[in-house]
């Protein structure tokens, strides 16, 4: 007698187990396909779909990074000039508080000068932010606009915190004007 090796005795599948798998259409499509094929064309399969998702995966990672250089130039483009300009308007527009306040407490044509010249700067970068605007969001834009609405509020009143400067009686209500 022979020696064979012996194999352990299948479990009982059920009928409806097996029927499950047969109805799978990948079972039914691949594993009659797959038992066919040679173990070098297996190879080469398996190969193939590797590297096909490796250029999906590649095409994916494309257009996921040019999304995001797509936001990067918004922020580069927009979003940084226009904050820079803000920062820029909010410092001279403090300058100019300062050069106000210092005028009316010092009686110093040099802070009257400085006053000046804070403005304009100050108006220019209004005028900067005016045309970045276009670009910003709504929110944003009202907000500009408020901020502008305001300034030039304060310049208006500007000539008569001046005209109340020389006026020592009136004065205090120069500063209540600038105070607020």
């Amino acid at each position: 007698m022979t020696d064979l090796p012996t194999t352990a005795p299948k479990a009982h599948v059920s009928e409806s187990d097996a029927s499950g798998d047969r109805e799978n259409l990948a079972y039914r499509i691949g594993a009659p396909l797959l038992n066919r094929m040679a173990i070098g064309r297996k190879l080469s399969l398996g190969f193939g779909i590797l590297v096909l998702l490796t250029i999906l995966g590649a095409i994916w990672n494309y257009v996921s990074s040019t999304a995001a250089m797509a936001g990067i130039n918004v922020a580069d483009e927009v979003r940084v000039p226009t904050a820079l300009t803000a920062i820029r308007a909010e410092a001279n527009l403090l300058r100019v508080q300062a050069d106000v306040r210092g005028y009316l407490a010092l009686s110093s044509d040099e802070y009257l000068q400085d006053q000046q010249r804070d403005a304009r700067a100050l108006q220019n970068d209004l005028n900067e932010l005016t045309v970045l605007s276009a670009q910003l969001s709504p929110e944003d834009q009202q907000r500009l606009k408020r901020v502008r609405e305001l300034y030039d509020q304060f310049a208006a009143d500007l000539p008569t915190l001046f005209e109340l400067h020389d006026d020592e009686l009136e004065r205090e209500q120069a500063h209540a004007i600038v105070a607020n």
